[in-house]
């Protein structure tokens, strides 16, 4: 798996500008007052942490040597079970 982490890695880079571009954006518009609303329907924040949540469910799936889709699939099961 580690042969694959290069691309990986610009991903994840990507989805934490985009974090910060909507903290850097976003909270000082606040702040002084101006209309964000075309920018909050955006969605760049929260696109940009499910994209890093994706890719860091990704890695642990390779870490566990499971195929990514098993591992999610496991995990949504796992998640819509009821507590026992």
């Amino acid at each position: 798996m580690s042969g694959r982490l290069g691309g990986i890695q610009i991903l994840r880079l990507i989805a934490a500008l985009m974090v910060l571009i909507q903290h850097a954006i976003y909270l000082p518009s606040i702040h002084y007052g101006l209309d964000v609303m075309a920018f909050r329907k955006l969605g760049v924040g929260i696109s940009g942490v499910y994209i890093f949540f994706i890719i860091s469910g990704y890695v642990i799936a390779g870490l566990v040597d499971q195929r990514p889709l098993k591992f999610a699939l496991h995990r949504i099961a796992a998640r819509a079970a009821p507590p026992a």
